[in-house]
């Protein structure tokens, strides 16, 4: 019958061992019947040393790459070097086999390329305020977007399934426009980086039921769900580190910044809704 591939891996290196002690089993043809008696007294030797509760004095072989790769390389977590990100950590270990998961509403350009010009402003003030040394990255190179749900590994072969039912649960949604202005500070989940972002002002309403959508799916699939008090947002800049809420009057100065460009347009388009997996994009177009 098909053998497990993970059950073959995990049996690699013994079932070599086992290969080289039968390589005296053989017996030739025209031996006598006493040596057809030693040969089956080698072989009841031989198969003693593959059995698994038997003491293997030989150090395991190991598994060469290449065949551990041959099946995904499955469970085994990769090196991460947060010094190739910009000191950024995961927020999870990177599993060979597992691919990072979430949903968001993408920004439009036009969006982008308004605010671009400001953010080097609250940037630059924030940093002042706290004194940070290594200061704010933007988040442009990583698209402006919305988070609908949080940043979860899910296995290859639930990626389908997952897409097929998220693009269910949302293809019913209309488009609407979002605005947003208030500033704040959020930090991830295990306070390695903090963000600031624009929170929404205007759309929440028609932002919630699309946020439940999405978490029955990943319910559904017994990932986890979204904040419980779910603050929609757009992270324009991150730091390294754990930062303190705005006060008022670093709120106050930034909006201030942010209408000192008198043609900023602080609103965008809810026209589609993306599922991200590894490098790869689903698609949601809502209608019109």
């Amino acid at each position: 019958g098909k053998c497990n591939p993970v059950i073959c891996l995990e049996h690699t290196s013994d079932l070599f061992l086992c290969s080289m002690s039968l390589v005296n089993y053989s017996s030739d043809s025209s031996s006598s019947s006493d040596s057809d008696d030693a040969d089956d007294s080698k072989s009841s030797q031989a198969k003693r040393v593959c059995r698994r509760d038997s003491p293997v004095t030989e150090n395991p072989l190991p598994i060469p790459a290449g065949l551990l790769e041959s099946f995904g390389g499955k469970g085994v977590p990769a090196k991460d070097d947060p010094s190739k990100h910009g000191g950024r950590q995961r927020s999870f270990a990177h599993v060979k086999g597992n691919w990072a998961t979430f949903v968001y509403v993408p920004c439009q350009d036009d969006f982008t390329e308004a605010l671009r010009p400001v953010l080097a402003k609250l940037f630059e003030y924030l940093g002042r305020q706290r004194r940070l040394t290594a200061g704010f990255t933007d988040c442009i190179g990583d698209g402006l977007h919305l988070s609908l749900s949080r940043v979860v590994p899910i296995q290859h072969h639930l990626i389908k399934p997952l897409t097929k039912a998220l693009t269910q649960q949302l293809q019913s949604f209309r488009r609407f426009q979002c605005a947003v202005e208030l500033p704040a500070v959020y930090s991830n989940d295990d306070k390695t980086r903090s963000f600031l972002s624009l929170k929404v002002v205007h759309g929440q309403k028609k932002l919630k039921p699309m946020l439940d959508a999405v978490d029955k799916v990943f319910a559904e699939f017994g990932l986890p769900v979204f904040y419980e008090e779910a603050s929609f947002h757009v992270s324009v800049g991150w730091c390294l580190g754990e930062l303190a809420p705005l006060t008022g009057k670093e709120e106050q100065e930034l909006v201030a910044l942010l209408h000192s460009e008198s043609a900023l347009a602080l609103t965008f388009s809810v026209g589609k809704i993306v599922c991200k997996t590894g490098n790869k994009l689903q698609q949601v177009h809502l209608a019109t």
